[in-house]
C-alpha cells in the first residue's frame, strides 16, 4: 500500500508511465509555503525508495536532487531583522510567479486537451459546424484519441457559438452522445436531470431530435420543438457514439451517424451541407499550447 498522503501512483510499477512532474507536485497546494517544500523534499529523497520513485515518474535521481538544492536555497534564502532583503523579495517573487503560472496550466488542462482535439482535428479535416470525422473503422492502439473503446463507432466535432450564433444538432435515432463545453463539462438541462445527454441516455430517449446550443448568457427567443442546452462556452465539443451488431459489418452506425445534421439555427436553408471525413487519417494534438491558451481567451472559450 502507498503511504498515507501519498499519490496513489506512489507504488506502481515503473514500467507504467505517469504525467507526473515532481517540480509541480512537490510544490502543489500542500507543499506551497518554503518550508513546506523543503518538508517535501526531504521525504521523497528520504523515503525508504527514491530511486524506484525516480523510475516511476521517469526522472533521475539526480535531478530531483538537483531540485532539492534549488528549494534548500530559497529555504535559506537571507532575511534582516526577519525582512527579506531586496535580491531575496526578488527570488521569491520570480517563484511565486512561476508557481502560479505552473497551477495555471495544470488548472486549465481540461481546457486545453479540448482546444487541443479541436485544432488538430481542424487542421486535418477542416474547420466548420459541418464537419463532422467519424471513425469509420474499429479503434486500435494505433488511435490517436484519448481513451477510446473499440466496441463503438465514434464521430466528434467542434462548434463555435460565439462565431455562428446559436446551433442546432439534429440527432437521428439510436445514437448516443454528450454534448461538452469546452471545459470538458456535460452542459446541463432540465435543471440537472440531464447533463448533455443526447441520444439514448438523453430526453429524447433515443428517439432522435432536435438540440438547441445556446452561447454564454443568450437571451433571445426559444423556439419550440428543441431541446435546450445552455453551455458555458462559445466553444462546443460533440461528442458521439453509434453500436454495431456486427464487428464485420460496420456500416449501419457510420450510416447512423451520417444521418445527423448541424446547422445555425436561423440558418437551416443556407447551411454548409455535411461533411463526414474518415477520421482514421487522425489527427494530431496541436503542442504550441501557450498559443491555444490566448487564441481560446480571444474567443470566450
Amino acid at each position: 500500500m502507498a503511504e498515507p498522503g501519498w499519490p496513489f501512483w506512489y507504488n506502481r510499477p515503473p514500467s507504467i508511465p505517469t504525467m507526473v512532474d515532481v517540480h509541480s507536485w512537490t510544490n502543489g497546494p500542500q507543499s506551497h509555503l518554503i518550508e513546506g517544500r523543503r518538508h517535501a523534499n526531504s521525504r521523497l529523497l528520504h523515503s525508504p525508495y527514491p530511486f524506484a520513485f525516480s523510475l516511476l515518474v521517469g526522472v533521475d535521481t539526480k535531478i530531483v536532487q538537483a531540485q532539492t538544492r534549488s528549494y534548500d536555497e530559497l529555504a535559506n534564502l537571507p532575511f534582516v531583522t526577519n525582512r527579506p532583503t531586496p535580491e531575496t523579495a526578488k527570488i521569491l517573487n520570480d517563484e511565486l510567479l512561476f508557481q502560479r503560472a505552473t497551477q495555471t496550466y495544470l488548472w486549465a488542462l481540461p481546457l486545453i486537451n479540448t482546444l487541443g482535439m479541436k485544432v488538430g482535428s481542424e487542421k486535418t479535416f477542416g474547420a466548420g459546424y459541418n464537419v463532422l470525422p467519424i471513425w469509420k473503422k474499429r479503434l486500435d492502439a494505433t488511435t490517436l484519441v484519448t481513451t477510446p473503446n473499440s466496441d463503438v463507432i465514434y464521430a466528434m466535432g467542434y462548434v463555435d457559438l460565439g462565431k455562428d450564433g446559436p446551433i442546432v444538432f439534429e440527432a437521428p435515432p439510436q445514437l448516443q452522445g454528450i454534448l461538452f463545453d469546452f471545459w470538458r463539462r456535460p452542459i446541463p438541462l432540465g435543471g440537472g436531470k440531464f447533463f448533455g445527454d443526447i441520444g439514448l441516455p438523453g430526453p429524447d430517449g433515443g428517439k432522435g431530435g432536435k438540440f438547441l446550443l445556446l452561447p454564454p448568457r443568450y437571451k433571445g427567443s426559444l423556439p419550440s420543438g428543441y431541446y435546450v442546452y445552455r453551455s458555458g462556452t462559445n466553444n462546443v465539443f460533440i461528442f458521439l457514439r453509434a453500436f454495431y451488431q456486427d464487428p464485420n459489418n460496420l456500416a449501419p452506425p457510420v450510416t447512423l451517424i451520417e444521418q445527423s445534421k448541424i446547422y445555425p439555427l436561423n440558418g437551416k436553408a443556407a447551411a454548409k451541407a455535411m461533411a463526414f471525413p474518415d477520421a482514421r487519417r487522425s489527427c494530431r494534438y496541436v503542442a504550441d499550447q501557450r498559443r491555444q491558451c490566448v487564441r481560446c481567451a480571444q474567443s470566450a472559450g
